[in-house]
């Protein structure tokens, strides 16, 4: 969560709090944004949005406290930033979708690489939701389920991406 200054309305930035005793053990105030941590608890990611963009920070959570990684600065208005299993090691990639733009930003938290998947779409005409152990695609102008993907565990996340053809 992002707090902010009751009389300015300011970012107040970082607060990094003891697990156990909930004492303040540091603070970051040039540090503003929404904060993100990794489900394996490896990484924090910081998301500050400006009028111009939006800059995601990365930092190692290690026994010696937070190490800075790099950062990384987009000129899209992330609405939503969603972890996701590496296909390249055992630990988090991010996907951030822009709130204004058919865009989706991929970010590897091992090497700081990007890539921007374009023509995603804001609005289609179906929807995937989860159950205990399968996603339904649900087409929304029929009110239809189009088709079930069975035996998934207990599914949290989905990324849904259209591909043009030539």
């Amino acid at each position: 969560m992002q707090c902010l200054e009751p009389v300015t309305n300011r970012p107040t930035g970082q607060l990094i709090l003891d697990y156990l005793t909930d004492s303040v053990i540091a603070t970051k105030p040039n540090l503003p944004g929404v904060p993100y941590i990794s489900p394996d608890s490896r990484k924090l990611v910081t998301l500050d949005r400006t009028t111009s963009g939006a800059t995601l920070i990365v930092q190692e959570i290690t026994t010696n406290g937070l190490m800075f990684s790099f950062d990384v600065k987009t000129t899209l208005n992330i609405s939503d930033v969603t972890f996701y299993s590496s296909q390249s090691t055992h630990s988090y990639d991010i996907y951030a979708s822009a709130q204004d733009k058919e865009d989706i930003l991929f970010l590897n938290l091992l090497t700081g690489k990007v890539e921007i998947i374009t023509g995603v779409g804001l609005f289609g005409q179906y929807m995937v939701t989860p159950a205990s152990e399968a996603l339904f695609v649900i087409n929304g102008r029929s009110r239809t389920v189009n088709c079930e993907i069975g035996a998934v565990s207990h599914p949290s996340q989905i990324v849904w991406t259209t591909l043009k053809f030539h």
